[in-house]
C-alpha cells in the first residue's frame, strides 16, 4: 500500500508558489546493496519526494530545500520513513543539482 503526504509551499504566507509530495510505500529491492527482506518495521519504507516551485520569483532561494528537509523530518517523526528516493527527469539539472548537493 502506498500513502501520501504533501505540503504546500508559500512565501511568508502571502501565496502558494509551489508544494512537495512524498509518497510512502515499502523498500523493493533494486540493484542496489540493500536487501529488503533484512529490513525489519518501519526500515521498509521508503519515502519517494518531489518537488515543485512554481513561482519563478521564488526560485534559487533555498525554498524548496528548506521545505524538502522539513518535510523529511516530518515523514520520520510520524512514520519513522528514514530512506528516500527521487525521481527526476534527466533534464531538469536544476532539479538534479539540489538532491545531489544538498540532500546528497
Amino acid at each position: 500500500a502506498t500513502s501520501g503526504n504533501n505540503l504546500t509551499i508559500s512565501n511568508t504566507c502571502d501565496y502558494i508558489v509551489g508544494d512537495i509530495n512524498v509518497y510512502t510505500s515499502e523498500w523493493v529491492d533494486d540493484d542496489d546493496d540493500t536487501n529488503a527482506d533484512e529490513l525489519q518495521g518501519s526500515e521498509k519504507l521508503v519515502g519517494e519526494v518531489e518537488v515543485m516551485v512554481a513561482e519563478p520569483s521564488a526560485r534559487r532561494k533555498g525554498v524548496a530545500i528548506r521545505s524538502l528537509k522539513y518535510m523529511m523530518s516530518l515523514c520520520y517523526a510520524r512514520q519513522r520513513v528514514s530512506r528516500f528516493i527521487a525521481k527526476i527527469k534527466d533534464h531538469n539539472t536544476a532539479s538534479i543539482k539540489l538532491f545531489e548537493d544538498k540532500l546528497g
